[in-house]
């Protein structure tokens, strides 16, 4: 993975998030100032492909973390739109019983772009609104300023500011039946030709969908330039809340909250807080670039009828399909209900970065976190310090080479803590699992409404068929009392690459050390690689070190095993410490040495078909 991030990125971590509130700001003054509609054109409010002059300017400056930029409210005095056209000119009355929607409509056809409301309840009757152009809507703030019974088409882009926007329904995620699910969606987004949406200090309640827009197959230039939602409010979401499964060049949604989505009533269908790209189909539609970062998603809830054998699929906090993105800083809690495929963060990504986030409760799926690249052999993940807090299901789990490193994992009835596949077409970079500390427990609860096979115990840290070397190091591994046996700690699977596991600190009580296999791949191959396993400090129950390679390779390969410098320490009765076979017909090697243990086996090691055998034990 390019460890350079973009200038987009760069600024988006550094200083972006403020500079927009800026430039938010400075688009209401200028609107009162100067009472022009410039605002309606089809330029994005922020524009952000725009790499010639602002983000320049931006990038010329040292450290863009010291600059001191006030991004709170401008005051405008009394009458915050002066006297600028609003929609009480057009008849409004903003009482929250008189439809509104016929004085909407006369303001949009007077020609303005940039629609005013001052503070008010703004009741449009869930009538079509049909938007002609790009609109900018303002209101004095979310708090005093409300827009309920939405119904509104803006095909060709929309910018929403300081607005509370009510889907009218007061609705609450523990309902009987399907009273919560009408299917209501207040803004269709869907462009026709390249667009901006943009939503900035806006409060989005009560509807099934905020926004939707999807790709339209007969128009393939249909997508966002940008897409930024920036400090917004998102609560009482039936279905999902930003619902944009087209490309979008750049997306940022930073510092937003999202609180109870979805209910306990669906058994069927999709829910998210954000959905950016298409994940379900392997289509085209993606996110180019984007960040995600400093949001709050809580209470995502689906199913959770616990006799019922039929519950949602497709429930994640945030569900993305993109080229590059960063999902940094942010919190998720609660990723209720009952079911098999509920993750916090769901991704196909090509490169990826996730980041100092914090998951409490995050879902039974395949992982808190859960990536699967995007099918190309340079896909590439980094999922580092992370803090998993869960009672079950599985921690990380990452299609591909990539780097899962300085994470905390404590989930009580983990299926596995970390787990890592191969990708559909391979790849030509590393995996990495690195200074990951891990507690989990050895009582595995029970959850109906599932495939019984779902919840059976896996390995604490599995990596399996994957074609690219494989490094273990530093980890930190800790089980406690119980009942339910994982298989064992530490499993490489399927190997046809070098593997190296070194350093690791392993401590379980009903379970085995490590254990690594042999692919059929590697069976027909004449293919030299390398087997480390050395200073780890194994302290379990069963058999502490098998490293077997059940298929014969051609005399022509060397498969060398070096294991040094382990310190062994039994806790059930076992005749050897450590079992190497490396099947038949081959050239293989063997380093052993320096190993200890604290309780003395019939053999520390025993091997079987190894030719080369240089050791030197304790």
């Amino acid at each position: 993975m390019d460890k350079k991030d973009s200038l987009f990125l760069k600024l988006m971590k550094k200083g972006w998030p403020v500079l927009c509130g800026a430039v938010m700001v400075a688009v209401i003054v200028l609107v009162v100032i100067l009472c022009k509609d410039t605002l309606g054109s089809s330029k994005p409010v922020i524009d952000l492909a725009d790499n010639n002059t602002e983000i320049e300017t931006a990038a010329e400056i040292d450290d863009i973390e010291d600059i001191d930029i006030d991004d709170g409210e401008v005051p405008l005095g009394g009458d915050p739109f002066g006297t600028l056209p609003t929609i009480r000119n057009f008849g409004a009355k903003g009482d929250g019983k008189t439809d509104d929607s016929k004085a909407l409509k006369e303001y949009i056809k007077s020609g303005c772009t940039t629609l005013l409301f001052p503070k008010g309840t703004y009741n449009l009757g869930n009538a079509q609104i049909d938007l002609p152009s790009y609109i900018s809507i303002v209101g004095e703030s979310a708090e005093t300023t409300v827009l309920k019974n939405i119904n509104i088409n803006a095909p060709y882009g929309l910018s929403l500011t300081n607005l509370c926007c009510d889907g009218g329904t007061e609705r609450t995620i523990r309902c009987a039946g399907t009273s919560r699910i009408t299917g209501n969606v207040m803004f269709n987004v869907m462009p026709v030709g390249a667009q901006n949406v943009s939503y900035f200090s806006c409060i989005f309640r009560n509807c099934d969908y905020v926004s939707i827009a999807k790709h339209n197959i007969s128009n393939s230039e249909n997508k966002f330039m940008s897409n930024i939602v920036l400090d917004c409010k998102f609560y009482n979401i039936g279905r999902v809340a930003i619902y944009h499964i087209l490309d979008i060049d750049y997306g940022y949604y930073a510092r937003n909250s999202f609180d109870k989505i979805g209910s306990s009533s669906i058994l069927s269908g999709e829910l998210a807080a954000i959905k950016l790209g298409d994940t379900t189909t392997n289509s085209t539609c993606s996110l180019k670039e984007g960040l995600i970062s400093n949001n709050t998603f809580s209470n995502l809830i689906s199913g959770d009828d616990v006799e019922n054998s039929k519950h949602s699929i497709a429930c994640n906090f945030i569900t993305v399909q993109g080229l590059k993105v960063v999902i940094d800083n942010n919190s998720f809690e609660n990723l209720l209900g009952y079911g098999d495929d509920r993750e916090s963060v769901y991704t196909k990504v090509r490169y990826l970065t996730v980041s100092n986030n914090t998951i409490t409760n995050g879902g039974f799926g395949e992982g808190y976190i859960c990536n699967k690249g995007a099918r190309h052999a340079d896909a590439y993940a980094e999922i580092i310090n992370n803090t998993i807090t869960g009672e079950y299901g599985i921690g990380i789990r990452n299609y591909g080479a990539g780097r899962i490193a300085n994470n905390t994992i404590n989930i009580f009835g983990a299926r596995s803590a970390i787990c890592c596949n191969k990708m559909e077409e391979g790849t030509s970079a590393k995996l990495t699992i690195e200074n990951n500390t891990i507690t989990v427990g050895n009582k595995m609860p029970i959850i109906a409404g599932s495939t019984p096979s779902t919840y059976q115990r896996g390995y604490i840290i599995q990596i399996e068929s994957l074609n690219c070397p494989v490094e273990v190091l530093g980890n930190t591994v800790k089980t406690g009392t119980g009942d339910v046996k994982f298989k064992t700690s530490l499993r490489v699977g399927n190997v046809s690459n070098n593997v190296s596991i070194c350093k690791n600190n392993i401590h379980n009580e009903l379970s085995g050390g490590i254990e690594i296999t042999a692919g059929t791949a590697l069976e027909a191959s004449n293919k030299n690689i390398s087997v480390a396993v050395n200073e780890n400090k194994l302290e379990c129950y069963g058999q502490l070190v098998n490293i077997t390679f059940k298929h014969s390779a051609a005399l022509a390969s060397t498969r060398q095993f070096t294991v040094k410098n382990n310190t062994l320490t039994p806790l059930s009765s076992t005749k050897y410490g450590i079992i190497i076979s490396s099947g038949t017909g081959n050239n293989d090697s063997l380093v052993f040495e320096g190993t200890t243990s604290a309780k003395l086996f019939t053999s520390n090691v025993v091997y079987a078909n190894v030719p080369n055998v240089e050791k030197n034990t304790k």
